[in-house]
């Protein structure tokens, strides 16, 4: 009996075992959404007046403006672009990275404020330059004025001497004065030495001579009308920040054009870019030091 049961377990458990492995998964079927009905055509020749669309703005043709859309640049139908930082085939590079290079054109209002700090500096060069030969005047009216005096105490010495020997010698006579004989020892010394006797009155009298104004010489402005500039930066707002530099000369002194703004990315060209695309410009014009210039 004991063998009958185990036999019959055996081949139960053969059968389960072998039916999981021949079991196979149900597949599962997703539900298509079905299509929407498409809309039917609608043609003019049977609803002539359907509607368009979209609202067409019709605008007036004239002849410049169409001699003005028709115009071909040098590139136009050529698969080469020759902008960007570099030549590109079939795209063009708009990207700037901080360094790259490009002009600043100065006109326009740009222009004027240079003029204007340029004949400031002009003024104020003017002025030094009164100024340094009215010292120069000066300490030559000092030294004059030390020579007279060094010139006026020799005369008195010799006139004292001269006095001393007319005394000596008895060369005015018994029934000379002091006023006769301070007279004759004058004219004694003016005869031996005249030129040690200076005329004080016309000295004290001499104006100094007054500076000659110099005709203010008109600074020639294209030497800055294209700066050098490079990018310095790209903001977070996306526009760059460029700056740049240019030699110039004012009364044959060195100076230097400092031109800071920002540029907007379609605004920027590597040629030039014009000043009056320059948002928040700063021109600046400060003198060179020679230990600079070494």
């Amino acid at each position: 009996m004991k063998k009958i049961v185990l036999s019959l377990s055996l081949i139960f458990l053969v059968a389960a075992l072998n039916g999981c492995a021949t079991m196979e998964e149900i597949p599962v079927i997703e539900k298509v959404p079905e299509a929407p009905e498409a809309e039917p055509l609608v043609k003019y020749s049977t609803e002539p007046n359907y509607a368009p669309v979209s609202d067409r703005d019709y605008r007036q043709m004239t002849r410049q403006k169409m001699e003005d859309e028709s115009s071909l640049n040098a590139g136009a139908g050529s698969l080469w672009v020759m902008e960007g930082q570099t030549s590109y085939l079939f795209a063009q590079n708009k990207q700037r990275r901080a360094g790259d290079s490009t002009r600043i054109k100065v006109e326009g209002a740009a222009l004027k404020q240079l003029e204007t700090k340029v004949s400031t500096i002009q003024e104020l060069l003017n002025q030094l330059e009164e100024q340094r030969k009215q010292a120069e005047l000066d300490q030559k009216k000092l030294e004059e004025d030390k020579k007279l005096d060094e010139a006026k105490k020799l005369r008195l010495a010799e006139i004292e001497k001269e006095k001393d020997n007319i005394l000596t010698n008895g060369l005015a006579g018994n029934d000379a004065t002091a006023e006769s004989i301070q007279k004759l020892a004058e004219e004694n010394v003016n005869k031996r030495m005249p030129a040690a006797i200076p005329d004080l009155k016309v000295k004290k009298d001499e104006k100094p001579v007054a500076a000659v104004s110099k005709k203010e010489e008109k600074v020639d402005l294209k030497d800055v009308e294209f700066i050098p500039s490079r990018i310095i930066e790209k903001t977070a707002e996306g526009m760059y920040k460029i700056s740049g530099q240019q030699m110039m000369t004012i009364q044959k002194r060195p100076y230097k054009v400092i031109a800071t703004g920002m540029v907007r990315p379609e605004d920027f060209d590597d040629q030039a870019i014009n000043s009056s695309k320059i948002f928040d410009p700063q021109y600046d014009i400060i003198h060179i030091k020679k230990t600079e210039k070494q």
